[in-house]
């Protein structure tokens, strides 16, 4: 059992961290799509929004890998961002869908 207990700490840690070097690559991959929308609708908004969420993103990630003790108040912020971006996104391609029809 406490080898079972000690397979899964370790697991779910490694798992973190390696999330967290997954997310540098995602974070800015969130932005190229936004981009191609962005080049559809022409929404500025989205792509602003979501560009300032990755930056925080950016920023926190960095912080963790520098060992800056003020890198966690960016991470939340900067993913609320991105989900904004994403909704005005949302909200664009449906607007501009309707429009076509």
């Amino acid at each position: 059992m406490r080898r079972l207990l000690l397979a899964l700490t370790l697991g779910s840690l490694l798992l973190v961290g390696g999330m967290v070097h997954v997310a540098l690559v995602l974070a800015p991959l969130n932005l190229v799509f936004l981009w191609f929308n962005f080049r559809r609708h022409h929404n500025r908004a989205a792509i602003l929004v979501a560009g300032v969420g990755v930056l925080f993103v950016l920023v926190g990630l960095g912080g963790h890998f520098l060992q800056f003790s003020y890198h966690d108040p960016f991470i939340y912020p900067g993913l609320a961002l991105m989900l904004g971006g994403l909704l005005l996104d949302w909200r664009a391609q449906r607007l501009f869908r309707s429009k076509l029809r």
